[in-house]
Parts: C-alpha cells; structure tokens; sequence
C-alpha cells in the first residue's frame, strides 16, 4: 500500500493519463535548528540543519515524504517522493508523473 505523508493530496498522472489520487494519513517534518551566522546589509544570515523524524516502521508499505525527509534517511528503501511535476498555466503543481525512490 502507498501512504502519504505529505500535508497535500498528490496526484499521480500514469503513462496512460489515468489520475491516481492519493490522500494525505498524517504529516513527517524532520527536527531543526536554526543558528545565526552573520548579518549582510540587514539581513540576518542563517544555518539550519535537520535532525530527527517520526518515521513509520518498516513495514512492506511505501510511504509518501517530503524529498527533504527521504534523502534524510537514504537506508530507508520505503521512503519516496513525488518526481517530474506537473504544473498548470499559473505554475502550481497539480500533480507529479512518479514517484522517486532513495
């Protein structure tokens, strides 16, 4: 079974145009700190750094992620994020064309 654990509704278009939606169960964000470094005409200059998430076990099911939480957890071969995007005429994604692995 695909989870996702996005906060959106992804939308999976298949070669044959079919429309695949697949509803959000829930949401995994990765821990972070942000530090400040520097200052730059005004502005504050930050580092964040990423840490921990709640991920599900392991379980034979794959699991829908943002792509900053799979390539967070590169042994995790269940996590997965939408790829090739579609966009409408405003520039908003509508949907992806895959899914891509780790």
């Amino acid at each position: 079974m695909i989870k996702n654990l996005t906060p959106h509704v992804i939308t999976i278009v298949t070669a044959n145009g079919e429309k695949i939606e697949i509803p959000s169960h829930g949401t995994i964000r990765l821990s972070e700190v942000t530090t400040a470094t520097t200052e730059y005409e005004g502005v504050q200059i930050v580092r964040k750094s990423y840490g921990s998430a709640d991920l599900p076990p392991e379980n034979g099911d794959i699991y829908i992620v943002s792509a900053l939480v799979r390539q967070a957890f590169p042994q995790r071969k269940d996590l997965v994020s939408p790829g090739d995007l579609i966009r409408d005429e405003n520039g908003n994604v509508i949907g992806c064309r895959n899914l891509i692995c780790n």
